[in-house]
């Protein structure tokens, strides 16, 4: 039987089993051969990930608690960054240890459940990142191209409307792919 990926993605959208139940229970070759790095990296680059985890959700976390304590830094512009922190956060604790694990293991590991879910949150935690930096954008665009206007009048819940136009967007576009 030639077994396409599209033909793979209907058969599963008919059984209710995960990609990786569906290719055990038939006794299915993989579709897609994964690559496996050389023996004499993988120290290396499990003390890379760790390292980059360690440093992302201290730093991350560091910026949301200083922001969030600090009355004198809590404008429109910092909630930009709040949100940035906060979604370098998510990826942080979501993406990294999930790439760790595909890179040492050959098998899902974390069971059913976060298999379905971990992808959803890997596209979630870096739309919102590059979502965040696009108003970011917006925002100093804004600044440049009337530098005379009083800048306090771009208020806190319009940053919040700026961003939730955005995830609903999002939201739309995962739902299609």
């Amino acid at each position: 039987m030639n077994l396409t990926s599209q033909l793979l993605d209907l058969m599963l959208e008919a059984s209710n089993l995960s990609r990786w139940q569906f290719i055990q229970e038939y006794s299915i070759p993989p579709l897609v051969a994964v690559p496996r790095l050389p023996g004499p990296l993988l120290p290396v680059i499990g003390l890379l990930y760790v390292l980059i985890f360690g440093l992302a959700v201290v730093g991350n976390g560091a910026v949301l608690v200083l922001l969030c304590r600090k009355k004198a830094l809590q404008s429109p512009r910092t909630f930009f960054i709040c949100s940035l922190a906060l979604s370098d956060l998510l990826i942080a604790i979501v993406c990294v240890p999930s790439s760790m694990l595909q890179h040492f293991f050959a098998n899902w590991l974390a069971g059913d459940f976060l298999c379905k879910l971990v992808p959803f949150l890997q596209v979630t935690a870096i739309a919102t990142s590059i979502l965040t930096m696009t108003c970011i954008a917006v925002e100093r665009f804004q600044g440049i191209l009337y530098p005379l206007h009083v800048r306090n009048n771009y208020v806190l819940h319009s940053s919040i409307r700026m961003l939730g136009k955005q995830v609903r967007g999002t939201e739309s576009v995962n739902l299609i792919t």
